[in-house]
């Protein structure tokens, strides 16, 4: 998050404020209508646009298995079951975006929790007011508000389990829920 701030209030803002004046006449008054929920209605739309985009990532080995399963070729391919085509679709993915994602840092940008994570978080941070901004609730607050309860349950249960392993006697692993 924080290097994603760095970069937006240093870099990004530097390059808008040199050019801004080529873009509107007042920059005065653009930069205070930014005020106005400007900023955090743009790291929203950030956020919203890598879910949309991951659900379409998400959807490819899908629709390859499709594709395969569904080709007039399959059936000169009687040994290639659907279980065949989703070991070797899943495994081709794994391999493909292992790859794509380590020569581009966008695509690993939009793959990471930790991206939308911290554009949510300075959205709440640079909004002038959440309670007013039904975006900022929507796609910023209650996400993270989700996101924190899944992070602490998870460690709670499991700091919990290994905290409390040596009271049983019989070493079993305590009730989840």
């Amino acid at each position: 998050m924080t290097a994603l701030a760095e970069e937006m209030t240093r870099g990004a803002w530097r390059d808008i404020t040199m050019e801004l004046d080529r873009a509107a006449p007042n920059t005065t008054l653009v930069k205070r209508d930014l005020t106005q929920h400007g900023w955090c209605d743009l790291f929203i739309a950030l956020a919203q646009a890598i879910e949309v985009t991951r659900r379409g990532f998400d959807r490819i080995p899908h629709k390859v298995k499709e594709l395969i399963l569904g080709s007039p070729l399959q059936v000169d391919r009687p040994h290639v079951t659907e279980a065949v085509v989703t070991l070797i679709v899943d495994k081709a993915w794994q391999g493909f975006q292992a790859a794509a994602f380590a020569g581009a840092p966008l695509l690993d940008l939009i793959s990471h929790e930790e991206a939308l994570r911290a554009l949510r978080i300075l959205a709440v941070f640079i909004c002038p007011a959440p309670a007013q901004h039904p975006a900022v609730r929507q796609h910023a607050l209650k996400p993270l508000g989700e996101d924190t309860t899944k992070i602490l349950s998870d460690q709670t249960t499991a700091r919990l389990a290994d905290l409390f392993t040596d009271w049983r006697p019989d070493g079993a692993t305590p009730p989840t829920g």
